[in-house]
């Protein structure tokens, strides 16, 4: 006679437990939980990498400045305000650094439009009677507008010379590209909610280096608590604080 087996779940795991060997059991992998913002966490680490990148730069590029100063070329003398301009009707420079007036706000107008005056010989009557007299080609006026606009396209194109000699031209375009990278983290961090305290912390080091460090956070909280009192900045700046306290205590 056949016999007959009630096959159930716990005969199922006996079977497999006599049938698999102690050491595959004790090789079987054990799986962590996810950590709660172990996105957010990945992305703080990412960041972190971004933010080192462009205060890397940023000291390459105080030193290609510092470069470019000692090459940029001079001002010219005809960018400046000259006697007789204003007779010319070239007028509108603006302050120069070293006191004088120059024309570098007035390029596009001096190019664009043609130099004139009022020409009392040829004269016309107006819909009212008026007398109206023509406007002509002011030749002087002219030249004095052509020498400004050639003179201020030769220093520009000089100085992008002298930015690309410094390694200020390759140092500007680096430094949008790793802006561009360290926005794009910071927007996803900002959009994350954080779950957790080491979440929190990741943003909070994010505003500490907006700040400038951890010990701007230290000293800018000591400053509005002193002048302002506990004020809405001042609590957050607490909070900011704190988070970057605990994430040192526990490291």
């Amino acid at each position: 006679m056949a016999t007959q087996f009630h096959i159930t779940r716990r005969s199922i795991l006996a079977g497999l437990g006599a049938s698999i060997p102690m050491a595959a059991v004790a090789a079987a992998p054990v799986y962590a939980e996810k950590h709660p913002d172990a996105d957010l966490l990945a992305l703080g680490r990412q960041w972190e990498a971004s933010a080192a990148a462009l205060d890397a730069n940023r000291k390459a590029f105080d030193a290609a400045e510092a470069r470019f100063e000692q090459i940029a070329p001079d001002h010219p003398e005809e960018l400046f305000e000259q006697k007789g301009d204003f007779s010319l009707g070239i007028v509108g420079a603006r302050d120069h650094q070293n006191g004088r007036r120059w024309y570098v706000n007035r390029i596009d107008e001096l190019r664009a439009k043609p130099r004139l005056k009022q020409d009392w010989s040829q004269v016309t009557e107006g819909p009212n009677g008026e007398q109206v007299c023509a406007w002509v080609p002011d030749p002087n006026a002219q030249a004095r507008a052509d020498e400004i606009v050639a003179a201020y396209d030769l220093w520009v194109a000089a100085r992008v010379r002298a930015e690309k000699e410094a390694g200020l031209t390759a140092a500007y375009a680096e430094e949008e590209r790793l802006a561009k990278i360290d926005s794009d983290l910071r927007q996803r961090i900002a959009l994350i909610p954080a779950r957790t305290m080491e979440g929190l912390a990741v943003k909070a080091r994010v505003y500490a280096w907006f700040m400038g460090g951890e010990d701007e956070i230290e000293s800018e909280f000591a400053r509005h608590l002193e002048m302002n009192g506990p004020t809405d900045e001042t609590i957050m700046l607490a909070m900011v604080r704190d988070l970057l306290r605990m994430k040192a205590y526990s490291a």
